[in-house]
């Protein structure tokens, strides 16, 4: 069952022209309250927050745009909506200081009760509307910081990645699924003497890998490094890798695969282990490769 619509009704008329009048507004289905006095309606506001106020111009003590004053400065009576009534013969004056009271709207009288309805059927679906366009646009103002902080989140990791990126003292380079260079580390570019705005785009048997062994690499590639075609995930494959200049250096690679939706990406990563080779009496390992998997 959907509530019913709450009218506070503030009145200094004879009890005879309240009752009369919230008879009225019951008879439509409201759930309505009276208050005789300022200081009693601002109270039953308070305490019962209702979705729509009707208060005559004049009270026994204060006016009725001091009461839409008081009533629009309360946070907690923000969503209701307060009309001011007046007598003909001051509606100017009193439309005016509703205005100046921060009224909502404005209602003259004397009104006969089929058009003082329809007045408040078209001001209630108003407040509506204006509720409905201010939930709206707290929504959308929640959305905007939650797709701010994400980005904010996102920028974080991207700086902390990139901050372990650039530390590492491994080369550091992500390809896509065919073989393109995406991203490479500042020591990678030392390791080969590559710039990485030059690498970007490029693929790894371009910049990296020795041209004997570039047949062996796209085969592992083609099968996702999961096959005994080429290097494989996970495994620690020596090799020879080439430097920009052409010459070709002792390295040793590992490949992992990056788990994301959609076509595979693998980050592999580089050590240049030319030193060690050195002390183990090694000859020039061109064109040869060996592989341990652990």
């Amino acid at each position: 069952m959907s509530r019913r619509t709450q009218i506070l009704v503030v009145w200094d008329s004879p009890p005879t022209a309240l009752d009369a009048f919230s008879k009225v507004l019951r008879s439509e289905g409201y759930d309505v309250s009276e208050a005789s006095t300022g200081e009693q309606g601002l109270q039953i506001a308070r305490e019962r927050r209702p979705d729509f106020a009707v208060v005559n111009s004049m009270l026994p003590d204060i006016s009725g745009a001091d009461l839409c004053r008081q009533m629009k400065g309360d946070a907690a009576l923000a969503d209701t909506f307060v009309v001011l009534v007046s007598d003909s013969d001051t509606a100017n004056g009193a439309k005016l200081s509703g205005v100046d009271g921060e009224a909502d709207d404005h209602i003259g009288k004397p009104l006969s009760a089929g058009e003082s309805l329809a007045q408040i059927r078209t001001m209630i679906r108003l407040r509506d509307a204006a509720l409905a366009l201010r939930a709206s646009a707290r929504r959308y103002r929640d959305l905007v910081a939650e797709r701010e902080g994400a980005e904010q989140a996102i920028r974080e990791s991207e700086e902390r990645k990139t901050a372990v990126m650039e530390a590492a003292l491994e080369g550091i380079i992500t390809f896509d699924h065919e073989g393109r260079i995406i991203e490479f580390n500042s020591t990678a570019e030392r390791m080969l003497g590559c710039n990485r705005r030059r690498a970007y785009g490029q693929t790894m048997g371009e910049v990296i890998i020795s041209p004997p062994l570039r047949s062996w690499f796209q085969r592992g590639l083609a099968q996702g490094f999961a096959a005994d075609e080429g290097p494989v995930l996970g495994g620690r494959i020596e090799m020879a890798a080439l430097r920009a200049d052409g010459t070709e250096f002792a390295a040793e690679m590992t490949i992992a695969r990056i788990k994301l939706a959609g076509p595979p990406l693998f980050t592999l990563f580089l050590r240049d282990v030319t030193a060690r080779k050195r002390g183990e009496g090694t000859n020039s390992i061109a064109g040869r490769c060996h592989a341990k998997h652990e």
